[in-house]
């Protein structure tokens, strides 16, 4: 006969969550950072490139450059650029402008009226059956 080995129960090192969270409050707090992704993006895109645009200024890469495309006739197509910053602009617009804003209920009262608005059951089947729309059985 061979002696059994019995199984050392294992701690738990690790919190299980799922006895304190529910999946919903997870799954709406990756909604809600995953919403808000484009626009921390965008945010971090536009600070980098205005601090580019900060340093070229501040070490004169910028007037040099302008003033290189200056002398050799370097010359934009305006209605390229004006139509191009267009589209720029109305796709961060309507970005912007056309998300679903969440809609919170604050406060909510039901209307109690008072005792002479009411109808009686027996009045009320009377009024069914005489319309002919119901039976007594209905």
């Amino acid at each position: 006969m061979q002696p059994t080995r019995v199984a050392k129960p294992r701690p738990n090192y690790f919190y299980d969550y799922r006895a304190s969270v529910s999946e919903k409050f997870i799954r709406r707090g990756l909604y809600v950072c995953c919403r808000s992704l484009p626009a921390a993006l965008l945010l971090a895109i536009a600070a980098s490139l205005t601090l580019e645009l900060g340093n070229l200024l501040r070490t004169g890469e910028l007037v040099r450059l302008w003033s290189v495309a200056s002398q050799t006739d370097l010359t934009f197509n305006l209605v390229t650029v004006v139509l191009c910053s267009s589209v720029l602009l109305a796709a961060l617009l309507s970005f912007f402008l056309l998300q679903t804003r969440p809609v919170y209920l604050v406060d909510f009262s039901c209307y109690k009226p008072p005792d002479s608005w009411k109808w009686p059951r027996q009045y009320h089947s009377h009024c069914t059956v005489a319309c002919k729309k119901f039976t007594p059985e209905s």
